[in-house]
């Protein structure tokens, strides 16, 4: 009898300290670096993006946007319609990318949303590695680092996404629409620039 209670204990001991670790295997990454921020739909994505021409555009001259441009294909997205939403899924130039923007690091990236896996689409998932957001693909439940392009957990775990490949800057609305005329400009649900946080409840 001892020695079964024995060997019950180091069982239960086992499998105490293996939980976390198996844990932290899957996510990938220190358990302490993952944390939760807004909860999931919060910012919801762009999921078939509309655009209007620059002439249409109601922008003020010196807004903030991120302008993405390839092949001359342009396309802007202003900064205040990327706060709201933090993911747009698009295709520029034939290329399916995905512009993602973290307000709380400040920094928006694109990326080739194009896998061996297939071509996913992505949304924020609420949850924060290394204070900036993380992506989720509707397709494998898999999460991505906004900061690096790879995937922390899930079926693709380890999988790298692409960088765009043509150029993406932060720039005066101005300054993009003289360099890049022939930009074309996201507009959701009627709206090009203004902040508008009391709209994100609408499908997009």
């Amino acid at each position: 009898m001892l020695k079964f209670i024995l060997s019950l204990a180091l069982l239960m001991t086992a499998l105490v300290f293996a939980t976390p670790q198996k844990l932290i295997q899957e996510v990938k990454i220190p358990a302490l670096e993952l944390r939760e921020g807004q909860p999931e739909g919060s910012f919801p994505a762009v999921l078939t993006p509309h655009f209007v021409s620059a002439e249409h555009a109601r922008i003020a001259p010196d807004s903030l946007v991120i302008g993405c441009a390839k092949a001359g294909t342009a396309h802007a997205y202003a900064l205040g319609l990327l706060e709201a939403h933090e993911a747009v899924n698009d295709t520029l130039a034939g290329m399916p990318v995905v512009i993602a923007y973290c307000s709380l690091c400040d920094s928006a990236v694109a990326y080739d949303r194009r896998t061996a896996d297939g071509t996913f689409t992505f949304a924020v998932s609420g949850w924060l590695w290394r204070n900036a957001q993380t992506l989720r693909d509707q397709e494998t439940g898999s999460l991505w680092s906004h900061l690096t392009g790879e995937a922390l957990s899930g079926q693709c775990k380890g999988t790298h996404l692409k960088p765009f490949t043509g150029s993406i800057v932060r720039v005066r609305w101005d300054v993009w629409k003289r360099e890049h005329p022939e930009t074309i400009v996201l507009s959701v649900n009627g709206v090009e620039a203004v902040s508008y946080t009391h709209l994100r409840a609408h499908e997009t």
